[in-house]
């Protein structure tokens, strides 16, 4: 599971970066900075953070998840992932209730790029175009409408609004 993730401010006008997230294979400049990071406290078991926390790899396949160190609840928040290695990763947003093995019930709303699928909370199911490494996969939340809206090199997939979407404060979120 590999990626890069960067959570911005804001959807349009000026991005004003709140934090970037990397996962395997990616470092970034020596110049780089950033405000939060992937959190350490808040990740699996099989989970590896380096890097400042910026940097994340799977010790296994097995299920596993980390949130950013960072949740929101108001206004437009936009972060991406670089898919590097195509593994089975979900990649969305969650609140703090969903597990982090991933079982039980569903607090998150997630794109699983090998099979194409956007998936709610509810379970509801939405197919759209799968991915391959390179793709940059980018997720809009929108707080006040209550809307994630997922892309594809900048392309719209799906959105998912209303009751698919976990209530509460929402983190950034790979599995």
């Amino acid at each position: 599971k590999t990626g890069v993730a960067q959570l911005l401010i804001s959807w349009n006008g000026i991005k004003s970066v709140i934090g970037d997230y990397f996962c395997n294979g990616y470092s970034p400049s020596g110049s780089y900075t950033n405000s939060t990071t992937w959190n350490a406290s808040d990740k699996s078991a099989n989970v590896t953070l380096s890097g400042g926390n910026l940097t994340t790899a799977w010790s296994s396949a097995a299920n596993g998840s980390v949130r950013s160190a960072i949740s929101v609840s108001s206004g437009l928040w936009y972060w991406e992932v670089t898919i590097n290695t195509l593994g089975v990763p979900l990649i969305g947003v969650a609140n703090a209730t969903q597990a982090l093995d991933l079982t039980g019930a569903n607090y998150r709303v997630s794109y699983l790029p090998t099979v194409g699928s956007i998936y709610g909370v509810t379970g509801a199911t939405i197919s759209v175009a799968t991915s391959t490494g390179g793709d940059v996969i980018g997720i809009l939340y929108d707080a006040t409408n209550t809307t994630v809206v997922f892309y594809k090199n900048g392309v719209p997939l799906a959105s998912v609004s209303g009751g698919e979407v976990p209530t509460g404060a929402l983190f950034a979120y790979v599995a």
